[in-house]
């Protein structure tokens, strides 16, 4: 008797682990060539939106984005990076975790410098930490009978 419940949740998740792999072997290969360099915020946007505390907790909130531009090999050059988040609609830019003109941390693809990151782990491997935890959570449910039991 097979240990796998689900062959097609199993078949999921190993496609989802090529997926992973693939993340890994960017984001290694982004850090071996990235160059350091350090942004000003130039520009803050709001957004309104909806936030969540938790499973079941949601509340209106206002999500602000800062634009970070630096130098790239003397080439001017931009992205886009979370300001964070405040509670209810409308708020002011000054809620932002960035003010203009506050200085951020940027890893960049000299080569592309459209490819770059905030320079924080959780900027350069959230996606791949996320993309991981969920090949993770389909594996385990390969082994995991579901259904009516008889």
């Amino acid at each position: 008797m097979s240990a796998i419940k689900s062959p097609v949740m199993f078949w999921f998740s190993m496609a989802l682990a090529l997926v992973v792999l693939g993340f890994v072997a960017d984001r290694t290969l982004f850090l071996i060539r990235a160059m350091d360099a350090t942004g000003n915020v130039v520009d803050l946007s709001a957004t309104n939106g909806s936030c969540s505390c938790g499973r079941r907790c949601r509340y209106a909130c206002t999500k602000f984005q800062a634009q970070v531009s630096f130098q790239a090999n003397e080439t001017p050059a931009a992205l886009w990076v979370s300001a964070g988040s405040a509670h209810g609609y409308d708020c002011p830019v000054a809620q932002a975790r960035y003010g203009i003109g506050d200085t951020v941390p940027v890893l960049y693809n000299p080569r592309n410098p459209a490819e770059a990151y905030r320079n924080t782990f959780a900027d350069i491997w959230g996606t791949p930490l996320i993309a991981l935890l969920f090949q993770i959570c389909t594996l385990i449910s390969s082994f995991t009978k579901r259904g009516i039991h008889n």
